[in-house]
C-alpha cells in the first residue's frame, strides 16, 4: 500500500473524529456526575490512586 495514501487516510480519519468530539459538545465544559462515577468506579477496581477520562482535540 502507498504511504500517501495510509497518510491521507490517517488524516481523514482524525478530521472525522475531531468532527464527532465537538458535536459531543463534552470539551471545556463543567465536572459531570457521570465520569466522575465512572472514574471512581476505574480507580477502585484497579485500586489505583487516580483514573482519568481524556477527550483530545
Amino acid at each position: 500500500m502507498d504511504i500517501h495514501f495510509l497518510q491521507l487516510q490517517n488524516l481523514e480519519s482524525e478530521k472525522e473524529r475531531i468532527k464527532v468530539l465537538h458535536q459531543y459538545q463534552i470539551l471545556d465544559t463543567r465536572i459531570d456526575p457521570t465520569f466522575e462515577n465512572i472514574t471512581r468506579l476505574a480507580s477502585q477496581l484497579l485500586n489505583a490512586p487516580v483514573a482519568l477520562i481524556s477527550f483530545v482535540d
